[in-house]
């Protein structure tokens, strides 16, 4: 049986913060790419032709409630309950979820771990309380990770660097990579977006803008002329590479590196400065 640990399926990137330091870099990305349900689902059936059984399926963005089909994908999921273990659903605090997509969550019974909110303060996840109010009147679990106060969840942010430029010696890279809590010797965390596989979803932000982008790194779901057989070989030897080439651009995530404040967001200048710099390309 051929498995994964965690799968990552992005319906868009569309976000309502424009955070400074974002992970997925969605305010630098030239274009935002929302794929609709049946996108999802060919994307989906061919990443399971591949997988047997992936241990966890997350549903993020950008935001991703703001992705008005998110209660059909839901369901649609559940085509593939034979297929996958848990299903958990990562949101920034601020849209609370509709009875539409908690009636798609109960659906998914014991299927469903959690909504994991992440809380930047009363400023920017304004919905918490009611979202932590709707969530508990339906009895689903949730985890809210504090990112205001003192004692904020995993010590804060880390300035992940931009994935566009190769900061790091490939020696160095490997050391991170060792550390990095988005790579283990379970493998990376697989992003399915715009028709691939992106191990850690870094591979997508070369993509935007691009560049040049090693054909081995990813799997391109697509890409008819590659066996089964081969994806999973590949699949294999993306996770046991010392580190990707894209890592070289990254100053990865670990205990010990140094933290940020949580979601600074981007000025209204810095947002046009950004713009006009994408719009070059």
């Amino acid at each position: 049986m051929f498995e994964m640990d965690f799968v990552s399926l992005v319906p868009s990137l569309n976000c309502n913060l424009k955070c400074k330091f974002c992970n997925a870099r969605v305010p630098y990305l030239k274009n935002i790419k929302t794929h609709t349900v049946e996108e999802m689902m060919e994307m989906t059936d061919r990443m399971f032709k591949i997988v047997d059984l992936v241990h966890q399926i997350t549903i993020g963005g950008g935001e991703v409630l703001l992705y008005k089909d998110l209660p059909v994908l839901i369901r649609e999921l559940m085509r593939y309950k034979n297929q996958f273990e848990k299903i958990e659903i990562i949101t920034n605090g601020t849209i609370v979820p509709s009875e539409e997509l908690i009636s798609a969550v109960k659906n998914c019974g014991e299927k469903f771990r959690r909504f994991l909110v992440d809380d930047y303060g009363r400023d920017l996840s304004k919905k918490v309380p009611e979202i932590v109010d709707v969530l508990e009147k339906n009895q689903i679990v949730y985890q809210v990770n504090d990112y205001w106060s003192e004692n904020m969840y995993y010590g804060g942010w880390t300035d992940m660097g931009t994935y566009i430029e190769y900061i790091h010696t490939p020696e160095e890279a490997s050391e991170i990579t060792k550390k990095c809590v988005f790579s283990s010797s379970r493998g990376f965390c697989y992003n399915i977006h715009r028709g691939i596989a992106d191990p850690c979803g870094k591979i997508l932000v070369r993509l935007d803008a691009g560049l040049e982008v090693n054909p081995d790194e990813y799997i391109d779901l697509f890409d008819d002329s590659v066996t089964i057989e081969q994806q999973r070989e590949k699949i294999n030897r993306i996770n046991s590479a010392t580190h990707l080439d894209f890592c070289r651009g990254c100053n990865g995530l670990y205990p010990g590196c140094k933290r940020i404040k949580p979601a600074e967001q981007l000025t209204s200048e810095e947002l046009q400065q950004i713009r006009q710099g994408l719009n070059k390309f």
